[in-house]
């Protein structure tokens, strides 16, 4: 509940528009499927370059 796709906000924020953006998720291994994609982008030829980002929250268990 609440987690919205922060890939927009920060392409938005570093000037970036106009462009897709993409939500990992993957427990753990997040970080790593996100930079497998923006490998495979552009070595199968389908973006020049990529930003891959990866932001981690952990809330408290109540």
């Amino acid at each position: 509940m609440g987690q919205g796709s922060l890939a927009p906000l920060v392409a938005n924020r570093v000037g970036i528009t106009g462009i897709p953006c993409t939500k990992v998720e993957g427990a753990c291994a997040s970080g790593g499927i996100a930079l497998r994609h923006g490998f495979l982008g552009v070595a199968l030829g389908l973006y020049d370059f990529v930003l891959v980002a990866g932001v981690a929250h952990a809330s408290r268990a109540r």
